[in-house]
């Protein structure tokens, strides 16, 4: 079942770093050959799209380092622990 999961997150990844890369490629395509020229509405956008699925790729390669730490912790939240103070 684990290996079924990370090959799930694996497909996951991918199909999203696809979709950064176009919306990537849009913003380049929708640049202003006039240098200095103020970004279109459309063309920040894309880059905000791209920035934001970036982000969830981040987070979903993330997942297997907080679930190894779940299982270590045998499922406790951090906030239930003692903390430096007792």
């Amino acid at each position: 079942m684990i290996d079924e999961r990370e090959e799930r997150r694996f497909e996951w990844v991918a199909i999203l770093k696809e979709c950064a890369m176009y919306h990537n490629e849009m913003v380049e395509k929708l640049k202003s050959p006039i240098i200095g020229a103020e970004e279109t509405e459309e063309s920040v956008m894309h880059k905000v799209w791209c920035l934001s699925i970036m982000d969830a790729v981040g987070l979903i390669e993330l997942l297997p380092i907080i679930e190894e730490e779940q299982e270590n912790n045998k499922g406790g939240l951090p906030q239930n622990s003692p903390g430096p103070a007792g």
